[in-house]
């Protein structure tokens, strides 16, 4: 029996009114913000399971843009780890909009800035390899336009945790080069780097996930439009009172019989 090991949280976006709504899993954990300097072995078994749900992300000709330590669920009890946060996933050649100079931080890559740039699978190996310098090292990796402007410089993960491997080190290093053709141009390549197998169920490699996004999205919009069905409809009138019977008393006159 094939066990399903749900490697990524799908979700879809909705507008309520005025409010903006994300609709997605309820996973019951910690992210792995909370993970502070991880042993080389507990750090990989992580960056296995996320590295397989993002191969099957740009199978599907798909980006995540936004992974992160944050983005990343430690399932309550269990040592699974859950991508989540699709909200800027996108098709590799949707059009894209610049990130914001103020709240991005060591996890972007450099062509995350520039509208007309391209981005794929290389895109999502820096943000992966950014997370596992920083699960590794317990710091937050320079953010990549200091590092292009010569502002700051990316210190070899090995440098501040001399107990990882030389594989390791220089996967990391790889996977966050500042150019995106001198990246692994997948995922497939960036694990292999590392010496680490990708982790699914066959399964998942079928499954279509522009498919799972249509679903989800249109239940979304069917929870949505009944919520605001049920907002709108004008409360229903009361019913209307009985009338009362009138019982005939002996103080009633009788009328007279001729």
């Amino acid at each position: 029996m094939v066990k399903i090991i749900p490697i990524f949280c799908l979700s879809y976006s909705f507008k309520e009114g005025q409010q903006v709504c994300l609709v997605m899993e309820y996973v019951q954990g910690q992210d792995l913000t909370h993970a502070n300097r991880l042993t080389e072995k507990e750090g990989l078994h992580y960056i296995r399971q996320i590295g397989s749900a993002l191969m099957v992300v740009h199978e599907n000709n798909l980006v995540h843009r936004d992974v992160r330590p944050a983005n990343i669920m430690m399932r309550q009890g269990k040592r699974e780890a859950v991508l989540i946060d699709f909200g800027l996933a996108v098709g590799f050649d949707h059009p894209l909009t610049t990130i914001n100079p103020t709240t991005a931080d060591g996890f972007t890559p450099l062509e995350l800035y520039h509208v007309d740039a391209e981005r794929g699978a290389y895109t999502d190996v820096y943000s992966l390899a950014a997370t596992l310098y920083q699960l590794l090292t317990g710091e937050k990796p320079p953010s990549v336009r200091d590092r292009s402007l010569a502002r700051a410089k990316l210190k070899p993960p090995q440098e501040v945790n001399p107990q990882m491997s030389d594989r390791t080190n220089q996967a990391i290093l790889r996977g966050m080069a500042l150019a995106p053709e001198e990246r692994p141009q997948t995922m497939q390549e960036w694990l292999d780097l590392l010496g680490v197998v990708p982790q699914f169920p066959q399964p998942w490699r079928r499954w279509d996930l522009t498919m799972w996004l249509t679903i989800i999205g249109t239940i979304a919009t069917i929870l949505g439009t009944i919520a605001a069905f049920l907002a709108l409809k004008p409360p229903s009138a009361p019913p209307p009172e009985p009338t009362p019977e009138i019982t005939p008393t002996s103080q009633q006159v009788q009328p007279e019989t001729q």
